[in-house]
């Protein structure tokens, strides 16, 4: 019993009893350079962009929130969540938009329990492109991509790892990867499970494990590489990503087409 009391305290003496979040919604374009040691959250149309040494470090989850109409650019910040729970880098929902060039995000396995991380979590009507950087949701139940509702993520380079699947979807969420020598035929993916091997777009060599719904909802699509769409991180993100929008959209229209 002494033993056990022990080591509450000394859980209680390490760990901060409350995690604040740190909170951008002024609608603006805010750019981050600097650490941020607490939860971030993004709302009221607003958009924030990590640069190098814009880090989110939070042992509680997620590390980065946006909703609504929002938006969050990582160019080259590294967004790290888990430790008190089961960690999300990314959740994103509503009509949100997020866009990787670079950097991390990374959600980490409970210290104390079964919860494994995540690192990109897309639900509702959330849109997330990703043209480079690495995602992982570690843990042996981890998963580096999950989309539900009605997201939508599209992948044209990258790295992704999850601790049992990199790439899960359900519902009407949509993955498309961008690319060229998938082990399986250009179009949607017929399995609700199994490993998709190739080269994206950017040129990253890929060994994918996938799940989709085990009612067969969620959709997979491979699509082939398309007409280069990113600019300049740093200056023309938002630009890249209105291009990338119609680019989708436009592949949607086809797929659904044919």
């Amino acid at each position: 019993m002494r033993f056990l009391l022990t080591i509450v305290l000394f859980l209680s003496s390490t760990v901060p009893a409350v995690y604040a979040d740190v909170i951008f919604n002024d609608g603006l374009v805010n750019t981050i350079t600097s650490p941020i040691n607490d939860r971030v959250r993004v709302s009221n149309n607003t958009t924030v962009i990590f640069n190098a040494g814009g880090n989110v470090a939070t042992p509680d989850s997620p590390a980065v929130t946006v909703l609504d109409t929002s938006s969050v650019i990582n160019n080259a910040g590294n967004l790290t969540a888990g430790g008190l729970t089961g960690g999300t880098g990314i959740f994103a929902s509503d009509n949100a938009t997020v866009s990787l060039f670079g950097g991390s995000v990374t959600g980490n396995p409970q210290i104390f329990g079964f919860d494994s991380g995540t690192g990109i979590l897309a639900l509702g009507n959330a849109t997330v492109a990703i043209f480079g950087g690495n995602v992982a949701g570690s843990g042996p139940f981890g998963t580096g991509i999950m989309a539900s509702g009605n997201a939508t993520v599209s992948i044209f380079g990258g790295n992704i790892v999850g601790g049992l699947s990199d790439l899960s979807v359900s519902d009407n969420a949509v993955i498309t990867l961008f690319g060229s020598g998938f082990n399986l035929p250009l179009g949607e993916v017929g399995p609700i499970f199994g490993t998709i091997t190739g080269t994206l777009q950017d040129g990253t060599p890929i060994d994918f494990s996938f799940t989709r719904g085990e009612d067969g909802s969620g959709r997979i699509i491979l699509a082939p590489a398309q007409v280069q769409v990113v600019p300049e991180p740093s200056g023309l993100a938002l630009t890249g990503f209105g291009l990338f929008g119609l680019l989708a959209s436009a592949w949607r229209c086809r797929n659904r087409a044919t």
